[in-house]
């Protein structure tokens, strides 16, 4: 679902120089979540869970993505055809 949502929110390759940025605040709450259940505070259910673990999904997913299209524009660069940037 991460990289569907990678690819449908940019079509263009954007630098990820702000990926480990956009990682960790996205692993916020899970980790969270983790600490939280781990310390005895809350014990969430299976849904809480997986909602948590959304947003790092989708960071990991986007920046999958834009690797993708990042290292597909650097192969037309060079003269080469690429299937990934023809079904964009």
């Amino acid at each position: 679902m991460g990289a569907l949502f990678g690819w449908v929110a940019s079509r263009r390759p954007r630098p990820t120089s702000s990926a480990r940025r956009l990682l960790i605040l996205a692993a916020l709450p899970t980790a969270l979540s983790v600490v939280f259940e781990f310390s005895g505070v809350a014990h969430p259910s299976n849904a809480v869970r997986a909602l948590c673990a959304l947003p790092l999904g989708a960071a990991a997913g986007w920046i999958f993505v834009q690797s993708l299209l990042s290292d597909a524009a650097v192969t037309d660069r060079a003269g080469l055809r690429n299937s990934v940037t023809n079904a964009l």
